[in-house]
């Protein structure tokens, strides 16, 4: 069965017959030991100086500067990326037929490199498309279409035409610095001011605090699009904000993305742009592609892409399908688990204590632990969905009961 393998870094997709096996941020902190994907998101402003967000969009092999024996470049993070994300499925790359979606934006010295550390890890490449192609083939109806996405660092903007029934992919404009890690900063820098006018508290003022303050931003931002204001909470300084202050703290450092989509007509979002779609005001004529309409593009991309006898090929053109079905997606892996409205990485290691607290680590007398994508009971019987739990996958919407412990947990789907 073939795998596709999505790379955007804002989280590396892998999908097998239909199905997201597991999404992992492409970022890494490469000191003595090696931290990647979400637990290096995690611990990203506690080491700022030997943390790396740029090996996939400047794929290449310039040195870097690094501690660790095995990170010279970005080639080699990259590599270590894919074997972390093997590491987390049940089966190995080795001998696997893979179809990468890449960013329009890939040149060829980064193709070369991606076809050689895949050959490393012992993945058979079968093809090459391009992501706002295998995006966007199921909405060809048009004869001209944008495709507007955002990764980790920038984003991405591609205009795509359509005759005799395929769809191909025209030019293509990078915004630099446009990405999930700009806003991220600029929702950081305002919420640090916030705090220090209304409580002559800096939560940048060690590292500890101001990593609380950079993983409770992606909730509170949520928040922001439901209710007038948020409430904000660092080591027990409080603040409330405007939501309209945060967007537009956050919408001042994307002036490429409200211009884009201001510009364009038969503009499509992708589903990790269209997250945070909110956050850039009137957006009626945007069509938001969601992440069920994303995983089912994925899905269906394999029949039109075999191998081929000259080799790998990167391919800019596919047929257009006229509709898009929905309904054989299945429910969306789960990533965190959200306890007191505070989501954990279900890959992290969590015990979840009979008085409701949740430690980092395995501690004795734990009522549940969260380990590797998994729960595991200890001194409590969960169940799931009103069943027992045992091995079976964890999907976004699953809530778990705990017997002798009033709140429930709920599972959810986290996009960095």
């Amino acid at each position: 069965m073939t795998l596709l393998l999505e790379l955007n870094d804002l989280g590396i997709r892998c999908y097998r017959d239909g199905e997201q096996l597991h999404q992992s941020p492409g970022i890494a902190i490469a000191e003595k030991n090696l931290v990647i994907g979400e637990q290096a998101w995690q611990q990203s402003r506690m080491h700022p100086h030997n943390t790396h967000t740029e090996f996939w969009s400047k794929l290449n092999t310039e040195a870097v500067v690094s501690p660790h024996s095995k990170v010279r470049h970005h080639g080699d993070l990259a590599y270590l990326h894919l074997l972390h994300i093997e590491s987390q499925l049940p089966f190995d790359f080795k001998n696997q037929d893979v179809i990468y979606a890449l960013p329009s934006s890939m040149n060829r010295e980064a193709l070369g490199l991606l076809l050689g550390i895949s050959q490393q890890c012992g993945i058979n490449t079968i093809g090459l498309v391009d992501h706002a192609l295998a995006s966007m083939r199921p909405y060809g109806q048009q004869a001209e279409l944008w495709h507007l996405e955002m990764h980790l660092n920038d984003s991405i903007l591609t205009r795509l035409t359509r005759t005799d029934n395929q769809l191909q992919r025209q030019q293509v404009e990078v915004l630099k610095g446009q990405g999930w890690l700009q806003a991220h900063t600029k929702a950081l820098q305002f919420l640090s001011e916030q705090f220090i006018q209304k409580t002559r508290f800096n939560p940048r003022h060690n590292a500890d605090s101001e990593q609380q303050l950079f993983n409770a931003i992606p909730g509170w931002i949520e928040q922001s699009f439901s209710q007038p204001q948020i409430h904000c909470d660092i080591e027990n300084q409080q603040i409330d904000v405007t939501s309209d202050q945060l967007h537009g703290a956050i919408r001042a450092g994307l002036p490429k993305i409200t211009n884009a989509i201001a510009s364009h007509s038969n503009l499509y979002a992708g589903d990790r742009l269209s997250r945070w779609l909110a956050l850039f005001g009137d957006n009626q004529a945007v069509e938001q592609l969601t992440k069920t309409q994303q995983n089912s593009a994925m899905a269906s991309l394999s029949r039109h892409i075999d191998s081929h006898p000259e080799g790998v090929r990167l391919i800019n053109s596919l047929p257009c399908d006229d509709v898009i079905e929905t309904s054989k997606v299945q429910q969306p892996i789960a990533t965190h688990a959200l306890w007191k409205n505070r989501a954990y990485p279900l890959h992290g290691l969590y015990s979840l204590m009979a008085n409701g607290d949740i430690i980092t680590g395995e501690v004795a007398n734990a009522a549940i632990y969260i380990q590797q994508g998994k729960i595991r009971a200890a001194s409590r019987k969960p169940v799931i969905n009103g069943k027992p739990l045992n091995s079976q996958r964890l999907l976004t919407g699953d809530r778990i009961e705990i017997n002798g412990i009033s709140e429930t947990m709920i599972l959810i789907e986290v996009d960095q």
